[in-house]
């Protein structure tokens, strides 16, 4: 699925989780990236039939950005602002946007728990997050559940690795946390490396991957018996 990312963020190139999400992104998927503060300090506006034609050509439409004061960036509204105008021809963009999967990837400096009735925020995510996916539910869009990062710079090595797998599985599939949609992911990464083996090797390495592909399967005929 062809996937589009804009990306709200004043200062990208100095943010750590932003820059270590793009680099994910750019090397194991084919999503293409819109910095839309580059494209603002460039242009000095968002042309709003250029935004809707380059939105016609993918499937998913994601913004990622970073919390600030419990909602995103300016620039993205900035953007919103100006693509979707009092010009705008409603019935025509419905028609561009309808049924294209739109979610969110968020990043968050506090707690998750934080976010909730009678702690900091008071109020949850999904209540900050409702102004976009209620934008999404103006133009028909389809839903995708929001890819949430708390407190980045706190994560080890190995939980960033994970991160990396959560994200561009996200990415390639916008469904969250699924074992079965990881392994997939993985199939592919490792189907494009051409790993050159000695015969033993490879058949060990043949091994893992067979493997990898029947508990795929299981998971998927899992999945099937729980629909029934």
């Amino acid at each position: 699925m062809d996937v589009l990312c804009f990306i709200a963020h004043d200062q990208l190139a100095n943010s750590s989780s932003q820059q270590f999400l793009l680099a994910s992104g750019q090397a194991l998927t084919q999503t293409d990236y819109v910095d839309l503060t580059a494209e603002w300090q460039d242009k000095g506006f968002f042309d709003s039939k250029q935004e809707l034609l380059r939105m016609a050509d993918y499937e998913r439409i994601l913004f990622q950005f970073p919390l600030y004061w419990y909602q995103a960036p300016a620039i993205l509204k900035v953007w919103m602002d100006q693509v979707f105008n009092d010009q705008l021809n409603f019935k025509q963009t419905v028609k561009i946007l309808q049924d294209k999967e739109f979610g969110i990837v968020l990043t968050v400096g506090s707690r998750l728990e934080s976010f909730q009735p009678g702690e900091r925020a008071g109020v949850s995510l999904a209540d900050l997050m409702s102004p976009y996916y209620a934008w999404a539910n103006d133009f028909a869009m389809k839903y995708r559940p929001p890819f949430i990062i708390s407190q980045f710079h706190y994560l080890t090595e190995e939980e960033k690795y994970h991160l990396m797998i959560d994200y561009v599985t996200y990415l390639k599939t916008g469904r969250l946390y699924l074992l079965e949609d990881k392994v997939n992911v993985l199939l592919e990464e490792l189907d494009r490396l051409k790993i050159n083996l000695d015969p033993l090797d490879q058949h060990i390495y043949d091994q893992f991957i067979q493997k990898l592909i029947d508990q795929a399967d299981e998971l998927k005929e899992l999945e099937l018996f729980d629909e029934e």
